[in-house]
């Protein structure tokens, strides 16, 4: 079988009864198939190279913006402080007489008025202040603690280095912004994650496809709950297989990334496609099985 009908195939790029003829190849022959998942591994690999090429081209171009913004704005406060000196100096170098009161108070008197009307330094002021500060700090929103759990931080780790931008989700630089949902792909790329979901947000008739690319927006964000609930519902409706093994793929890894409170999920789904080894993403899950064991 040519290298060429292998990629056609991972591609899409054969008609049903080319694909139909090509699956039920594969079938009864091992080699074929081993070919074509390996082709697979390597067009992920080179899809997932390109894109942090672009990810990181897109992070020099917004970091130097940003310093020429940062630099702008101090020339702008430079300018300012300059500004606000040089009027100080000029009233400086010509003082407004101020006119003489007849009746003055004594130096005594003077001397008192300008003294504070409770003493600030003593102890009892000094207990009071601890206490207020005290009161302050309790009143004071807490910062979010980072997650204590060792295993929560392996098993998102490793599932954040097993996943992959599906190919529909991914933007080529240089095509036209048209649309929404191009403008939340070129933002989904560049790790702008929020700005993605504002976007897709903006389209009120909602569908699979939204959804789908909402959940992978979630897993992302870190935020598994919204994420395998979408997952979820998609395994529902899907009718595809190969889309509903592709499904279970993410599943399993927003499983692993939410850590042992979704343990249970986990287990299930690695048994159920380590039992299939026509899954598509059969090799996948056993090495990623593998190596969660060994850490």
């Amino acid at each position: 079988m040519k290298t060429e009908d292998i990629e056609r195939y991972i591609n899409h790029e054969m008609d049903d009864a080319e694909r139909s003829s090509f699956e039920l190849e594969m079938k009864y022959d091992p080699e074929l198939r081993k070919d074509v998942d390996e082709m697979q591994v390597v067009i992920q690999q080179l899809k997932l190279a390109a894109l942090s090429a672009k990810i990181k081209g897109a992070q020099e171009e917004n970091k130097r913006a940003s310093q020429i913004k940062t630099y702008s704005i101090i020339a702008v406060i430079c300018l300012g402080l300059l500004s606000f000196l040089y009027y100080i100096f000029l009233k400086s170098e010509n003082p407004v007489a101020l006119p003489i009161r007849q009746e003055q108070k004594s130096t005594d008197t003077v001397q008192i008025n300008m003294l504070p009307k409770s003493d600030t330094l003593s102890p009892a002021n000094k207990i009071i202040d601890k206490k207020s500060e005290q009161q302050n700090r309790k009143t004071e929103v807490p910062i979010a603690k980072s997650e204590s759990n060792p295993d929560n931080r392996k098993s998102k780790e490793l599932a954040m280095n097993a996943y992959f931008v599906p190919k529909e989700f991914e933007y080529v630089r240089g095509e036209n912004v048209e649309s929404v949902i191009d403008s939340a792909r070129l933002a989904f790329n560049n790790e702008q994650y929020s700005n993605a979901l504002k976007y897709l947000n903006r389209i009120s008739k909602p569908s699979g496809r939204l959804d789908y690319f909402k959940a992978h927006i979630y897993f992302n964000m870190g935020q598994y709950n919204q994420a395998g609930k979408l997952f979820e519902r998609m395994l529902l409706t899907e009718k595809s297989p190969d889309k509903r093994e592709e499904i279970e793929w993410y599943l399993l890894l927003n499983n692993l990334g939410c850590g042992s409170k979704c343990k249970a999920g986990s287990n299930r789904l690695f048994i159920r496609i380590s039992q299939n080894p026509e899954h598509a993403y059969y090799k996948q899950a056993i090495n990623l099985k593998k190596k969660f064991e060994l850490e």
